[in-house]
């Protein structure tokens, strides 16, 4: 389809560029009716002697007596007609695909058949909006994400429309224009000269002014109905496409809470044990009775029960900067006892400490096995140091789980700021009462230790511990490093700056100003 419509277009603007060359050539054809000369003495020549028109019996004559400004207001209006028959063109070839996807009941189909059923009407909007939600919750297992997708989907489809009508309403306003120009044009044909006293002269460039502004108003007054009732169409295409986004959306909200309750009761029983089976009651009997011995069958054996297990593939590191990503998914695989993948079994992730969460921003989530009965999941750390504790179970067994630790740290050191301080002041040759001091963050801003920083003098001759001009400094747990500082001897502006190394931080200054 697509490439039907890339042939359309291309026809189309062929048409368009053989329809312009041709108003050209007619446009050099028709002589332009001249002006009487300087000296005013010579009469404008017949109209009919210029165009071979001396009625208006058609359109096309209308616009062969406007002249240059005619044709090239049937070229704007050919082109806003190809824009609008190619987009009324999309509309209904997009109405012809959705018509399958209208008709499902999402309130009673399964998610594993939904794919295949929207399937059919992936080439319309609502079909390539129906997949992409499945997609992303088959995905993430969360509804979290699914009507910011929907918000997303429509404003791209609403921009692309928009472009369409600025091109239109360009073109109506550019048809407008020219019969505005034709006009002027008229008017200068009539008083160009001086000479008012040539009637012919005179009905020649009124013809020109009013024929030129009457094609100018009947081309807008088409590309704006033209814009207006496809623009109509479109709105009526987003409520359908909205209503029926809307019903898969509280189907999928309805399953993830059905597996949200699953996971729960599995969780508990992993927590607290599944209990032993009630004994049955045996009720005594007054005598033993004798059974008929009954027929022997053939015993058959019972089929083997498969009992899944979880096998890691990829452990979670020691340590994690705040706020940063794995650098590879958790990845874990449910594997039979005699190693052989299984799929499709739910694996649930859960956080039991800190506030850590998965690649969907929840702190519980389940995925199910794949084909080869791997499972992976993001992990994304908390913005603030702490220890993070983990969970992996298996939800039809809960007493396959691993358990596993993370401890996150701060990030490297990416910004600093004067902790206190500066603007002091004070009596030249002493000591501030507050000494320098600056705090190194990450970029989560969560205090950086062990960062070295350099203070050093830069106006005023003041001086640091044992009277030196530089010193070297190191942050300690809040991140902080600090210094005394001397003012210089003499009256004035004291200046300090803090350099960090080893960080991209710009410097720090520090003021002061000693009194003499």
């Amino acid at each position: 389809m697509k490439k039907n419509m890339r042939s359309l277009k291309s026809l189309a603007g062929l048409v368009l560029l053989v329809l312009a060359a041709t108003t050209i050539l007619l446009a050099q054809q028709t002589a332009v009716p001249r002006t009487v000369s300087q000296s005013g003495n010579q009469p404008m020549t017949n109209p009919a002697s210029t165009t071979g028109i001396t009625d208006v019996q058609s359109f096309w004559a209308m616009i062969q007596l406007g002249g240059n400004i005619g044709y090239l207001t049937i070229v704007v209006f050919g082109i806003g007609l190809f824009f609008a028959l190619v987009r009324m063109l999309e509309l209904v070839n997009d109405a012809r695909h959705m018509r399958h996807a209208l008709k499902l009941q999402f309130a009673t189909l399964p998610l594993d058949d939904m794919p295949k059923q929207i399937h059919s009407a992936g080439n319309s909007w609502l079909g390539q909006l129906l997949i992409s939600m499945v997609n992303l919750y088959r995905i993430s297992g969360s509804t979290q994400s699914i009507q910011q997708e929907i918000s997303s989907f429509l404003q791209y489809i609403t921009d692309q429309f928009d472009s369409f009508r600025g091109r239109m309403a360009f073109l109506s306003d550019s048809a407008g224009a020219l019969g505005l120009l034709g006009t002027v044009w008229g008017m200068f044909l009539t008083f160009f000269g001086g000479n008012l006293g040539d009637s012919e002269k005179i009905l020649n460039g009124m013809g020109v002014a009013l024929i030129t502004t009457l094609i100018g108003l009947v081309v807008s007054l088409i590309l704006n109905f033209s814009a207006t009732e496809l623009f109509s169409m479109f709105n009526r295409r987003l409520d359908i496409i909205t209503q029926k986004s809307d019903e898969l959306r509280l189907r999928l909200l309805e399953l993830e809470r059905s597996r949200k309750d699953f996971l729960g009761e599995a969780l508990r029983r992993a927590e607290h044990g599944a209990g032993e089976a009630p004994r049955p009651k045996v009720l005594p009997s007054a005598a033993p009775r004798k059974e008929p011995e009954p027929h022997l069958q053939p015993v058959k054996e019972p089929a083997p029960i498969i009992l899944p297990r979880l096998r890691v593939l990829a452990k979670m590191p020691e340590k994690i900067q705040a706020g940063a990503h794995l650098p590879a998914p958790l990845k874990v695989q449910v594997v039979s006892q005699d190693g052989a993948p299984l799929h499709r079994q739910p694996v649930a992730f859960v956080i039991t400490k800190g506030k850590s969460t998965f690649g969907d921003g929840e702190r519980q989530t389940t995925m199910l096995a794949k084909e080869n009965g791997e499972v992976s999941c993001d992990f994304i750390a908390s913005l603030t140091p702490e220890i993070c504790e983990m969970r992996l179970a298996l939800v039809n067994e809960p007493n396959q789980q691993w358990q596993t630790r993370i401890e996150i740290v701060p990030g490297p050191p990416s910004r600093g700021r004067i902790e206190g301080g500066n603007d002091q002041a004070g009596k030249a040759g002493q000591t501030l009462s507050d000494p320098l001091s600056v705090k190194v963050m990450d970029r989560c801003n969560n205090p950086v230790a062990g960062v070295r920083v350099n203070f050093r003098v830069a106006l005023g001759r003041g001086s640091f511990e044992k009277q030196a001009t530089e010193i070297t400094k190191t942050t300690n747990a809040n991140g902080i490093a600090e210094t005394p500082y001397t003012l210089g001897p003499a009256g004035g502006f004291n200046s300090v700056i803090a350099e960090f190394e080893g960080a991209e931080i710009q410097p720090l200054e520090f003021r002061a100003l000693a009194r003499g």
